[in-house]
């Protein structure tokens, strides 16, 4: 089942297998992700996180060329 606060994810290669986007509103809203995301049987069994402090650049696009 979908869970709306997951907003994206990616297969990654290094030392984790996936890397989540998350929109929650605090640090509680995080913790209950988190807890949720490890008390189902979905094979995870170590969460890291980063918190994002601020956006210093927006994603626009990536730069290729207008097709015309």
């Amino acid at each position: 089942a979908g869970i709306e606060t997951i907003v994206e994810v990616l297969e990654v290669s290094g030392s984790f297998d996936y890397l989540l986007k998350v929109a929650v509103s605090d640090i509680q809203g995080w913790r209950a992700l988190s807890d949720r995301l490890l008390g189902e049987p979905l094979g995870i069994d170590k969460i890291m996180s980063h918190v994002v402090m601020k956006q210093v650049k927006a994603f626009t696009g990536f730069p290729v060329p207008a097709l015309s």
